[in-house]
C-alpha cells in the first residue's frame, strides 16, 4: 500500500446557489447579509450576557434562581453555542 503525500492531493468542489428567478440577485445577497448580521448580533449578545453572568454575586444568583453549577456550565460555553 502506498500513500500519497498531502501536498500532492487536490480537492475540488462546486457551490451552487439556487436563486429564484422572481428575485433579483441583489435582493438575495441583501437577505444573506442581513442573516449574517443577525447571527453576529446574536453571538455578541450571548457573549455580553455570559460576561455579565460572571459578575453576579451569590445574592444575585440566588435572586434569579441560578446555581453556581448552572452558571459555571453557561460561562464555559462558546459564543456560538446555545
Amino acid at each position: 500500500m502506498t500513500t500519497t503525500p498531502l501536498s500532492a492531493c487536490t480537492i475540488e468542489y462546486t457551490v451552487t446557489l439556487r436563486i429564484p428567478a422572481s428575485r433579483p440577485v441583489a435582493f438575495y445577497l441583501a437577505s444573506q447579509v442581513r442573516a449574517a448580521a443577525l447571527t453576529v448580533h446574536t453571538w455578541r449578545a450571548r457573549t455580553r450576557q455570559r460576561r455579565a453572568l460572571t459578575r453576579l454575586d451569590d445574592r444575585l444568583l440566588q435572586d434569579v434562581g441560578i446555581t453556581h453549577a448552572a452558571r459555571s456550565h453557561e460561562i464555559i460555553k462558546p459564543f456560538w453555542q446555545v
